[in-house]
């Protein structure tokens, strides 16, 4: 769904933006002619913020006196950086904003400085237009730079731009510093209830954007504190948070909107979060397989229960969430084609790391041990062929640092079957290993911290010649 065109402020003329107008109070910087165009870009002007209020937030860094200054951008850059945002990273690694209201909020002048630099910043990683791409790195910094200036501020828009600079670092360098912006976000939102009673009178579109930054943060608490061996912050599933809505219904509704006037059903973000519920304990397992003091029938037990669990997921989605190519087509045409996606590669990653230990026991007397192996080997080439399908289909892409890991995982066990598998497995594993080196080149021109990647995957390759 895309809004009209965005047209600037009515109370700011149309000149002072194209002036490089932005929000927030600021000294004004000599232009210096010798810089290149994307940086003259960046210069600062004066400008005022509207106030804005919300019940039960604090104040947003939008609407405070003397604030800290922002980056200035063109107008029309802005708007170009957002909506490129919106396409191609909003709601696969995170969901936290309802587009109509950040279009409506970006046109009266109501985004904070942090929270406009961190969008930008990860708009700009997938413009076309070189002098935007080089916009990257300045504006990045400055969203962090605003962002810890103003940490003492707990509002929801601080959540969220903590939420993406965990998204640029997580892609960046250091990777490390993600888990730091999640902690900060988590903190964030613990002490504003996200989860239970933030804002329970305000719109549908306000308690369902609070909704979705607690499960994005849930989601963000899941993966990326797994991957570092950290303890998750955010407790299980425990019905105190409502599971978020269709999304086609969610960008349908308008800002203003208090009532739901058409039945609630759950979207793929909520399917999602039942999925990730399952992707500590299943990192948990391989933990203790691979430091080798536990028993292996308390092992297989737990391997059950959560090879159970997944089944039952898999079962319980129901008819328009099952990956078909009839649905695939559906989700695309509303724009969520990417989502989709997104959703039916982190199943089958999940599926691949369950099943990965028994590549090693091949060899076992117990037949289902093969049939597990079989298994692994299925949702390493799944995940592998849909990542390529993703990347023929307009708006499908999945392009986000996680997958980039997923992928990763998908062409270690392709390289087990180069290795050890049967003659006419080779060439399909051969085939689908090469398109996940592709994918990682193009992961890697966007986010750099994939690099390392790129080098273990090209070296499974090589090894392989």
């Amino acid at each position: 769904m895309t809004d009209a065109a965005i047209e600037p402020p009515a109370c700011v003329s149309k000149f002072s933006y194209e002036g490089c107008q932005i929000m927030l109070s600021m000294p004004t910087v000599q232009a210096q002619m010798h810089k290149p165009r994307a940086w003259q870009m960046l210069e600062r002007t004066p400008s005022v913020a509207q106030p804005i209020s919300s019940e039960k937030q604090a104040r947003s860094p939008a609407t405070r006196s003397g604030c800290e200054n922002a980056p200035n951008l063109p107008w029309a850059t802005k708007v170009e950086l957002v909506e490129i945002y919106l396409e191609n990273v909003h709601d696969r690694p995170h969901s936290i904003f309802h587009p109509a209201t950040l279009r409506s909020n970006l046109r009266s002048g109501a985004v904070g400085g942090a929270l406009l630099c961190a969008i930008c910043a990860i708009g700009s990683k997938f413009s076309t237009n070189l002098d935007h791409r080089s916009l990257e790195s300045r504006l990045t910094s400055e969203a962090k730079r605003l962002l810890q200036a103003d940490l003492e501020n707990v509002c929801l828009e601080n959540i969220q731009a903590s939420i993406l600079v965990a998204t640029l670092s997580s892609g960046n360098y250091p990777a490390s510093s993600e888990a730091l912006f999640v902690r900060i976000a988590t903190s964030m939102a613990e002490i504003l209830k996200l989860d239970s009673s933030f804002s329970s009178s305000g719109t549908i579109t306000q308690l369902e954007t609070a909704r979705r930054v607690w499960w994005s943060l849930y989601t963000a608490d899941r993966w990326c504190f797994s991957g570092l061996g950290l303890p998750h912050r955010i407790e299980d599933l425990d019905g105190s948070c409502e599971l978020p809505m269709d999304e086609a219904t969610f960008r349908s509704l308008s800002p203003e909107q208090k009532t739901l006037d058409v039945p609630w059903k759950p979207g793929i973000w909520a399917h999602l979060v039942t999925l990730v519920r399952l992707s500590n304990p299943i990192q948990d397992l391989n933990r203790r397989v691979a430091r080798g003091n536990a028993d292996t029938a308390e092992l297989d037990q737990d391997f059950a229960g959560l090879e159970q669990k997944l089944e039952c997921w898999r079962e319980m989605l129901p008819a328009d969430m099952q990956f078909t190519i009839q649905n695939l087509h559906g989700y695309q045409h509303n724009g969520l084609g990417g989502p989709f996606i997104s959703l039916h590669l982190a199943y089958h990653h999940s599926s691949t790391l369950l099943y990965f230990r028994f590549l090693e026991d091949k060899q076992n007397p117990q037949s289902n041990y093969c049939s597990y192996v079989a298994r692994c080997k299925h949702h390493a080439s799944s995940f592998s062929s849909l990542l390529q399908l993703s990347r023929q289909l307009e708006g499908c892409v999945s392009n986000c640092p996680t997958i980039g890991h997923m992928t990763t995982v998908s062409s270690s066990v392709l390289l087990h079957t180069m290795l050890f598998g049967d003659l006419e497995e080779l060439p399909r594993a051969r085939r689908e290993l090469s398109a996940n080196f592709e994918a990682l080149v193009e992961l890697q021109q966007c986010w750099p911290a994939t690099s390392a990647l790129v080098t273990t995957t090209l070296t499974i390759i090589w090894s392989d010649n």
